[in-house]
């Protein structure tokens, strides 16, 4: 049993701790934070089903679904508008 944990205290030492600290944390930054912007969107894919199942029901024929698309098509422009005048999103 000692073997062992003098091996662990080799391999464990305080640089090789604070060099898994600095991975752990890259990693966060390049896998977690940015599925944190896929879950917004995907709540908003959520949110964008629930109406049209309030809207239209669970099926929709040729009427409701042209009317679906003019009401997208308008709600599309308002937002290009919004990012057009914000200029932090014009500027990206």
């Amino acid at each position: 049993m000692g073997i062992i944990v003098n091996e662990l205290k080799k391999i464990f030492n305080i640089k090789s701790i604070i060099l898994i600290f600095f991975i752990t944390v890259i990693m966060y930054k390049i896998f977690i934070i940015p599925s944190e912007s896929i879950s917004e969107q995907s709540e908003f894919i959520n949110n964008i089903h629930v109406e049209m199942v309030k809207k239209y029901g669970n099926t929709m024929d040729e009427n409701e679904y042209k009317d679906f698309l003019n009401t997208y098509n308008e709600k599309a422009k308002i937002a290009d508008e919004y990012v057009k005048k914000d200029k932090d999103f014009s500027r990206l």
